[in-house]
């Protein structure tokens, strides 16, 4: 498996245990302010805790990567949270980083036989490749 694909195995992990672990927590803390034991506040910092974790679930299900071939060479797309790339043979050939985006990014670069490679990523981390304007699958192995 690709490292960028373990990667974004582990972010996925992570923040949907989390979102669980503070809807849990909310669960509990909204039983016990309907029983009378606890003070309501407690129950606002938990939601807010859950809020913003479940915005970093929903967020991290939209990170990509994808592995291409073309004509030999191994081209690994990548579209995460901050970080936007395009690999070339173990060699990164263009980048964008940002947090949030408002417009779909275009990456280019040239491989050594002159074929111009075009990636766009939408605003929601959906990647698509041309290479020298046609449209190229990705491999779904890996």
């Amino acid at each position: 498996m690709l490292k960028e694909k373990k990667k974004l195995l582990f972010l996925k992990l992570f923040w949907g245990i989390f979102a669980a672990i503070t809807l849990i927590l909310f669960a509990i803390r909204l039983i016990k302010v309907f029983n009378g034991n606890e003070n309501s506040i407690f129950m606002y910092i938990f939601l807010w805790f859950f809020l913003c974790t479940l915005i970093g679930f929903f967020y991290s299900l939209l990170m990509s990567c994808k592995k291409y071939e073309y004509d030999g060479h191994e081209i690994i797309v990548y579209a995460g949270f901050i970080k936007r790339y395009v690999m070339i043979d173990g060699d990164v050939k263009d980048e964008y980083s940002t947090w949030i985006n408002y417009a779909p990014i275009n990456l280019t670069c040239t491989l050594n036989d002159g074929s111009s490679v075009n990636v766009r990523i939408s605003t929601t981390c959906r990647i698509t490749l041309k290479v020298n304007g046609n449209l190229i699958k990705d491999i779904k192995k890996n």
